[in-house]
């Protein structure tokens, strides 16, 4: 047990130290109006390098489950060349027999990614550097390498949705898919904005949960709930004493996949166990940063206010008009936005780093299929939970 402990503290001083390395908000493109969609283009990515696509790619390396799921749902799976073939991306439909870009260690592998013969390799922020200039350096001209920023609010997971599209020459569906979960996270927040929020505890195993500045907190506050760490002023990840439990009194609690329910004398005598109101969201989708997340946050907002979100059709919601792109004809290139300092720590996504930097495996995921749809728990996966790792499977709204 003191080894995964001392794994946990490991990871937990990794994300700290991203969210100084990778500060920046998510950007595609600036305005309201028609998108130039012709290539090249050329976008300043998380490691301050401007990038050229120089034509429409046939071929992507996707070295993130976050990736492969936007890539997935912008329509643009038949350009996935390569991604982690692993629990992770269990979920995806027909993902086929494609490359698998990371080692049997979980970590990502430059030779197979290299060896996927790419047009662009999509990275998502919590990748290290190293790996990324290890790709650029054998790149030749030969293929794009872009690092994302992170996902740190849903409009940022919209936002990254846009820019992957116009990477990859499919903005338009992407836009589509952006503005779709934009009306579906709008109608659930005005479902049950009129509803007292529910005071939730997020339980990410060993008494491990999420505060402010995280994507979960954000997660639960749009579904209507009241995180009780962030309302005890507890920022980023910690532990919650037993005192807590007991004055905040959660009403909810929230378990990513099949993280073990919590027990003990302050946790038993909450009204969430006594009323026996413990919800499982699943491990994937929850902290991917990519249009899924959707499914975990309606599910959340449906337990918390049943009444509220009864007969809400997430599928025949209002949404914005998407962008479009222009005439054909323009080859102006286009820039993302300067990136914006923030204070935010990272999101908690599958794509977290071990404690090397690169993605490691995360708790809630295994080869298995869950009853929710996704994958389930991994007997690695298992382990770290039951040591008390607070970092999810996904969330960066990530990548």
């Amino acid at each position: 047990m003191r080894r995964y402990t001392g794994l946990l503290v490991a990871a937990l001083v990794v994300l700290s130290a991203g969210a100084v390395a990778t500060a920046g908000v998510v950007g595609a493109q600036s305005g309201d109006g028609p998108v130039d969609c012709s290539f090249p283009v050329s976008v300043t990515d998380a490691t301050g390098t401007e990038v050229t696509v120089p034509a429409e790619p046939d071929r992507v390396v996707a070295l993130g489950p976050s990736a492969a799921q936007t890539m997935w749902d912008i329509g643009a799976r038949e350009k996935v060349v390569g991604m982690p073939m692993n629990a992770y991306t269990a979920y995806l439909e027909d993902r086929g027999n494609r490359t698998d870009v990371y080692t049997k260690a979980l970590r990502p592998d430059v030779e197979a990614t290299v060896g996927a013969a790419p047009d662009l390799v999509l990275v998502p922020n919590v990748v290290s550097n190293d790996t990324v200039e290890k790709l650029r350096s054998v790149a030749d001209d030969e293929f794009a390498v872009y690092r994302f920023r992170e996902a740190r609010t849903l409009e940022d997971v919209a936002a990254k949705t846009e820019l992957t599209g116009r990477l990859v020459g499919e903005f338009e569906a992407a836009a589509t898919t952006a503005a779709t979960l934009r009306g579906q996270v709008a109608a659930i927040r005005d479902a049950v904005g009129d509803r007292p929020p529910r005071r939730v505890y997020f339980a990410l195993g060993g008494g491990w949960t999420a505060g402010t500045g995280t994507f979960l907190d954000e997660l639960l506050t749009t579904a209507g709930g009241r995180n009780i760490a962030a309302a005890a002023n507890i920022s980023s990840y910690a532990q919650v004493s037993q005192e807590l439990l007991i004055s905040r009194n959660p009403e909810w609690i929230v378990l990513s996949g099949p993280i073990p329910r919590p027990s003990g004398p302050a946790i038993n005598g909450t009204e969430a166990i006594q009323a026996d109101q413990v919800r499982r969201v699943d491990a994937n989708l929850v902290s991917q940063a990519g249009p899924r997340v959707v499914q975990p946050l309606a599910a959340m907002a449906g337990a918390f206010h049943p009444g509220a979100t009864e007969g809400l059709d997430l599928a025949n919601v209002q949404t914005p008009v998407p962008r479009t792109c222009s005439a054909e004809g323009v080859k102006t290139a286009t820039t993302s936005p300067n990136p914006q300092p923030v204070t935010e720590p990272p999101t908690p996504i599958t794509d977290r780093p071990t404690t090397d930097g690169e993605a490691g495996p995360t708790p809630g995921a295994s080869t298995t299929t869950s009853s929710q749809g996704g994958p389930g728990f991994g007997p690695l996966a298992g382990l770290l939970a039951l040591a008390g790792v607070a970092l999810l499977a996904g969330v960066r709204r990530r990548a």
